[in-house]
């Protein structure tokens, strides 16, 4: 349903230059709108966020029926900043934690603060 509705918003926005950019980047891991972090550690927390998401998609739409664009661009603005400050929370912790061997190149997933990588 997440993806249903990120792709019906960008094909009622006719902004096929948005379409193409968020086409573009969701074929980069975990920044897709598709991919969704869980914590199997915290199920109460993987709730709240996907209660918040779902909340957020029902924000968005009755700004769209009502015409209201700059609060549906706000909403979604604030959803997608949300989304990328959860998953590098949640990275953050994987990568603390005993989980990081099992997680195939999760070593890949940098965060604008870490040192950058040495060829």
């Amino acid at each position: 349903m997440n993806a249903e509705f990120h792709d019906h918003v960008l094909t009622t926005s006719g902004n096929g230059t948005i379409a193409t950019l968020v086409e573009h980047q969701s074929r980069i891991p975990l920044v897709s709108s598709r991919a969704i972090v869980f914590d199997a550690g915290d199920a109460n927390w993987s709730e709240t966020q996907l209660r918040i998401a779902h909340a957020d998609h029902h924000a968005v739409f009755a700004a769209m029926r009502s015409r209201q664009g700059m609060r549906a661009e706000a909403i979604m603005r604030e959803h997608a900043q949300r989304s990328y400050h959860k998953k590098r929370e949640k990275f953050a912790a994987m990568k603390a934690t005993l989980l990081t061997p099992s997680i195939p190149s999760l070593e890949l997933v940098r965060s604008p603060e870490d040192a950058p990588l040495s060829l």
